[in-house]
């Protein structure tokens, strides 16, 4: 069968499924298990039929059940599942993706059992090797095993009830203690990666389990994250009644609020992750750029005493300390200390190494004994133990650290040793101490570190485009019924709604602004927040709206009238916005910008002469701008004072721009001057490359108030674009 038969196969049956077609779905794959040949699947629906035929004959009856929609739930989960093992199967024959193509290869390998068994006599035999202790390739035959075993792991479907119990015996530090804490976490990851592929419940049960009962927060915090990845990628399918119970056990443990609100966080980060790392790299460009020149050369030359600066070199302190790249590096430590990203653009050209095209390696938490990091590592293992400690690097970027350090000429190793363990060493002791006082920030460190190591795979691994894309679009964990629902912590949410409104994600701001609106009492700087992030979305009507509920629970709020003010401006309610910009010209009559505005609504409401003399005031207290003047010209036109308007004209004119070229050719034309109007449009025309024509057009109305004849426009275009006399 084609692959892309298969893939319309699983499309459309499962959407029919999710849209109540439950009948149509179940033929479309009994005709599939027909074309398949696999008899054993085709009884399976044949049964699933019969129960839904049997289920369809009671609601004919009209008798009420309260227990119809779990038994509705429980067959659409069954048909869902089944549309999983059909489409696997038949994907199994041919299919190149990297799933198949390691599903195929493990399947002529030995069992999850057996692997672990294998790996677990490895881990004992090098707990009493004491012979090959220096050799850095002694731990190779067991990072081949555990590489299969994550393979494995992850290609199985369904989990059986053995191979789960071979997966806890190896998590079990008590169990086996041999085994180190990088591989329970990458099995751990591999569990997820399965359960992303295709669903199973006893999967997703069993990471939840080790969130509630493994003892090391880096393994359960990756199981935690990893349940909520597949919450999120199969938010639309119903719970079975033992995942529901499993996940109730969760929400009544004492660190899911802080964690899911964390996690929440951290997947929503990441989709600002390509914002930031765009939005510095232009700024320091920038700032580079605007850098005083001979400051900006001894920078570059290597030529300046770094040290003297920090101590107060006055030649070069006040020009550094002021310049754009001091603010840049500032901004860039405030967002790496907020937890943004600040290192996805930097390292995303180090994923180039070899080490990276095993799927495997993605997800392995850095340790200092793995065999490709001892290799290179020639400092008797200073580098590999630095960057095991240094807490700003998630664990892939400190692979790619090691990788190419393997290049770095040897007459410089040395001092990039020395630099690393003194900004590790500082980095290490001020996040230990935070951690001490709160062991909330510790397991959000482990939380945003293996996030970022799972969006770096997610973007840049080489067969990105064959798995489910996890961090496109917006992953808020919030929306996902099965976990938001419920969730009435206030704090909580408004730590997450603060996150939201800072990062600028404002459909997400709303929805938890709504959500504390209905669980609160009013409140000003909420309804503040609400109505900016309803006006950054567009929604002019509802900012307008939550602005005035503002402007009601605190009406000495500035800023509130501003937003009111400016929002029906541009919702085209000028005369409403008129009488709030007069409320705040009265409240600061020297504030020249609330006068222009107040001018402005004003002239857009129709009421020119007192538009004219707010514009008046506005050029009085605003001298060294320009923005006054052209609002003054312009009324003076619309109240045909020609004369005042030509007099104002003339001032602005010393530092027009477009605009003012073409709204000065309008009072020439009013006054009779043809000629100087064509010469006033062909610079508008052909000095900034507008289109005279449109703009012409667009102020018809203007100039036939002014007394123009109109009818005469074109000609007057026609001259302005092809007479060159």
């Amino acid at each position: 069968m084609k692959l892309d038969e298969i893939k319309t196969f699983k499309n459309k049956t499962s959407r029919d499924l999710r849209e109540g077609k439950l009948y149509t779905a179940l033929q479309q794959m009994r005709a599939f298990s027909d074309i398949t040949g696999d008899w054993e699947l085709g009884t399976a629906i044949d049964n699933l039929m019969r129960n839904y035929s049997y289920m369809l004959q009671y609601v004919a009856t009209g008798v009420d059940d309260p227990g119809q929609k779990e038994v509705y739930d429980n067959l659409v989960t069954e048909a869902l599942a089944l549309v999983d093992t059909l489409t696997r199967k038949a994907n199994m024959a041919e299919n190149p993706a990297l799933y198949y193509s390691v599903a195929r290869t493990m399947g002529t390998k030995n069992s999850i059992q057996s692997l672990v068994a294998d790996y677990l006599k490895e881990c004992t035999r090098l707990d009493h090797d004491i012979e090959s202790i220096a050799d850095p390739g002694r731990t190779e035959h067991a990072e081949n095993i555990l590489r299969d075993l994550f393979n494995k792991i992850w290609t199985q479907h369904p989990l059986k009830t053995d191979d789960i119990a071979a997966i806890l015996t190896l998590l079990d530090r008590n169990a086996s203690p041999c085994v180190g804490l990088h591989a329970r976490c990458l099995v751990v990851s591999a569990l997820m990666l399965g359960l992303l592929e295709f669903y199973d419940s006893k999967r997703l049960e069993l990471l939840l389990s080790i969130y509630l009962s493994d003892d090391d927060d880096n393994v359960r915090l990756r199981a935690f994250i990893g349940a909520m990845a597949v919450f999120y990628r199969y938010r639309s399918r119903p719970l079975s009644k033992d995942v529901a119970l499993k996940l109730a056990a969760v929400k009544d443990s004492p660190d899911w609020e802080d964690d899911f609100i964390a996690v929440t966080a951290e997947f929503m980060r990441t989709v600002d992750t390509d914002r930031i790392s765009a939005d510095m790299q232009q700024k320091m460009t920038d700032a580079i750029k605007n850098m005083d020149p001979e400051l900006k050369k001894k920078l570059q030359s290597g030529d300046i005493d770094m040290e003297a600066l920090t101590e107060g070199n006055p030649e070069w302190e006040e020009k550094f300390s002021k310049s754009d790249l001091v603010r840049n590096l500032k901004e860039f430590q405030d967002i790496q200390a907020d937890g943004g990203d600040v290192f996805m653009a930097s390292f995303s050209n180090m994923k180039q190494f070899p080490f990276f095209s095993d799927m495997s390696n993605w997800f392995l938490p850095f340790y200092e004994n793995y065999s490709a990091v001892a290799r290179i590592d020639n400092f008797e293992g200073t580098i590999g133990y630095l960057l095991g400690k240094m807490p700003i690097l998630c664990d892939s970027d400190k692979y790619s650290v090691i990788m190419a350090f393997s290049s770095v000429p040897a007459a410089n190793r040395e001092t990039f040793v020395k630099a690393m363990d003194m900004q590790s060493e500082q980095m290490r002791e001020a996040l230990s101490a935070v951690e001490k006082v709160s062991p909330v920030i510790s397991r959000r460190n482990i939380i945003n570190k293996y996030v970022q190591d799972m969006h770096r795979f997610y973007k840049l691994f080489r067969r990105k485009g064959e798995f489910f894309p996890l961090f496109s679009g917006t992953p808020n964990l919030l929306e996902v019924k099965a976990l938001g629902s419920g969730f009435d912590n206030v704090e909580k949410l408004e730590v997450i709604a603060a996150f939201y409104f800072k990062h600028e994600f404002w459909p997400q701001a709303i929805a938890a602004y709504k959500t504390l609106d209905n669980m609160q009492m009013p409140d000003a700087a909420r309804a503040q927040k609400l109505g900016y992030a309803y006006e950054m979305t567009g929604n002019l009507g509802d900012a307008v709206a939550k602005y005035e509920e503002a402007e009601l629970l605190d009406g000495n709020s500035t800023w509130t009238l501003k937003r009111i003010a400016g929002v029906l401006r541009r919702y085209g309610q000028s005369k409403s916005a008129a009488v709030y910009y007069k409320r705040l010209s009265e409240m600061y009559p020297d504030d020249g910008s609330l006068v222009l505005n107040y001018g402005y609504a004003l002239s857009e409401a129709g009421a020119t002469e007192d538009a004219e003399a707010q514009f008046h005031k506005a050029a009085y207290l605003m001298p060294d701008s320009f923005k006054p003047l052209r609002g003054l010209a312009w009324i003076q036109f619309r109240n045909k004072k020609y004369d005042a308007a030509m007099a104002t004209y003339s001032r602005v004119l010393t530092a027009a721009n477009e605009e003012d070229y073409l709204n000065y050719g309008h009072v020439l034309l009013a006054i009779g001057d043809v000629k100087g109007a064509i010469e006033a449009y062909k610079e508008y025309e052909e000095k900034f490359g507008k289109n005279i024509a449109a703009a012409l057009k667009a102020d018809e109305k203007y100039l036939s108030e002014a007394g123009v004849d109109v009818d005469k426009l074109p000609l007057i275009i026609e001259t302005v674009k092809y007479n060159k006399l």
